[in-house]
């Protein structure tokens, strides 16, 4: 009995270590199956990382999420102080309705830092008073494209909100873009990326490399404020390519709301039948290569019309800083392939008391380093061989006939006769 419980204890720590193997390599998340939570948490001295779709709680560092097909289901990452959240969109289609009470697409949270790779095409658009992505964590959101897999997202505010920032009154700060194609919108008075309506502040925005096109369409900023909103230190550098362009003024009965920056402000509002425009603000530029560019299109001109042509941009800012030269390609050695070391042989040398192997009175054989040989059996009239007597280690030691031997060096051995 004792014996089969412990045999019963075993198959069920095998399975159960199966269980763990499986989930801790399990890295792509599929959002159609339900809403994801990405959680990452800080000791002090290393970060841990899980995800949970429904029931299921999974350990796993960087994990790609997707979406098989268009889904209503959101995905939440979360970093608490001191870690840092890594998520990869591997090409997600979450639509909430931008003018239904539908949730963010997308959301940060907690007191961490965020950080998104793009690999795919990711395509978010949220419900009312979120933004597309909505940054709700106080540490920074990264966007990159690293990998070799090229990879885009566009993000759709719902109304009032930013397309990358800010919720309803929401700010959007610490945003930094480094890579992909990015595409933000913002809706009903938020920022293509940076706050949202009322009062949300876009600030500490950097956008150092990839393809950026970020539009205010109705009074937000393109990048900065939402409407009546604050814009600051804003920053383009490397090869970045941006397009922007803020939001148009609008007249709603006796309001009336400014037009957004295209960098900077939100449109101010007022009871006032023209209300001031949001003010410009100009990015820091002194780190944009050459082949970076800034592309200004008028107010109210969408990201469609940017990317495929049908707008022109009426300002474009180049770049003055030259882009590191690559490094040069190390050069071929010119000197001819070393040819391989010729072997060493050792000599095994046998000493065999009147005796013959192979009707030879006198046997060697030569062998290299580490070979393993079989060693000879002599044969002697009126005599019987015992085995050779030879020196290893510095011990005298007897061998049999047949026996394995390792060359290790020269070798003398002396036949035993009875």
């Amino acid at each position: 009995m004792k014996t089969l419980k412990r045999i019963s204890a075993l198959v069920l720590a095998v399975l159960l270590l199966a269980c763990l193997s499986i989930s801790a390599w399990a890295d792509e998340y599929d959002l159609v199956n339900g809403s994801i939570t990405v959680t990452a948490t800080s000791d002090g001295s290393s970060t841990t990382q899980t995800v949970s779709q429904g029931s299921n709680i999974t350990q796993d560092a960087n994990p790609t999420i997707k979406s098989s097909e268009q889904t209503g289901n959101t995905l939440t990452i979360h970093a608490e102080a001191g870690a840092t959240a890594n998520v990869t969109l591997g090409g997600v289609n979450i639509y909430n309705g931008s003018y239904d009470h539908g949730p963010a697409a997308v959301i940060t949270s907690g007191a961490g830092a965020v950080v998104i790779e793009l690999d795919g095409t990711s395509t978010v658009t949220s419900g009312q008073s979120h933004a597309g992505v909505e940054k709700g964590n106080s540490g920074t959101l990264t966007i990159k494209d690293d990998n070799e897999t090229a990879g885009s997202l566009d993000a759709q505010g719902g109304q009032f909100a930013a397309g990358i920032g800010g919720g309803y009154k929401g700010d959007g700060s610490d945003i930094t873009i480094s890579g992909g194609i990015v595409t933000a919108t913002g809706n009903g008075g938020g920022a293509g990326i940076g706050g949202g309506i009322s009062g949300g502040t876009g600030s500490d925005i950097t956008i150092s490399g990839g393809t950026v096109y970020a539009a205010g369409i109705s009074i937000g900023a393109g990048i900065g404020g939402g409407s009546g909103g604050i814009g600051s230190a804003i920053t383009i550098s490397g090869d970045a390519q941006v397009h922007v362009a803020g939001g148009q003024e609008k007249l709603l009965g006796d309001y009336s709301y400014g037009a957004g920056a295209a960098i900077g402000n939100g449109g101010a509002y007022s009871y006032n039948p023209t209300s001031p425009a949001g003010a410009d603000v100009d990015p820091v530029i002194s780190g944009l290569y050459t082949t970076g560019t800034i592309n200004y299109y008028e107010d109210g001109t969408g990201t469609d019309a940017m990317k495929d042509g049908s707008a022109t941009p009426f300002g474009t800012i180049h770049g003055t800083v030259d882009p590191p030269e690559p490094e040069p390609e190390p050069e071929p050695d010119p000197r001819p392939d070393p040819k391989p070391a010729a072997p060493t042989y050792y000599t095994l040398s046998f000493d065999l008391g009147g005796g013959t192997i192979d009707g030879k009175s006198e046997y060697k054989l030569s062998a290299v380093f580490g070979q393993k040989l079989e060693l000879p059996t002599p044969v002697k009239d009126g005599a019987t061989f015992k085995g050779w007597k030879t020196v290893i280690n510095g011990e005298e030691v007897i061998l049999e006939a047949g026996e394995q031997f390792t060359v290790k060096g020269a070798a003398s051995f002396t036949a035993i006769w009875e």
